[in-house]
């Protein structure tokens, strides 16, 4: 996937009340930049291996977003012991 296409696809899997409830449980961020989808669905986006990786081995995400990423496919049982050790390698230091 590409970045255009990962974007389309949390669009797709947006639900707005849930939005709308996140953004009331964080005030000081601006609730227009929020999407609002839910962790199970995000979940199954970043256990998608071949879809991540470029993401995660380009280091195109912010930090948090990068080793939470990294994190939830390591967690998935899709993916195989030596594909977790590598995405291991790759995780970035805070800002």
């Amino acid at each position: 996937m590409i970045r255009e296409e990962i974007r389309e696809e949390l669009f797709r899997l947006q639900d707005e009340k849930y939005r709308l409830f996140q953004g009331r449980l964080i005030p000081t961020v601006e609730q227009d930049s929020m999407i609002g989808v839910r962790t199970p669905q995000l979940r199954k986006l970043a256990k998608q291996y071949e879809a991540v990786l470029p993401y995660i081995d380009g280091k195109k995400l912010d930090p948090w977003t990068h080793n939470k990423a990294i994190q939830k496919s390591v967690e998935s049982s899709r993916i195989i012991p030596e594909q977790k050790v590598y995405l291991k390698s790759l995780k970035v230091s805070p800002k």
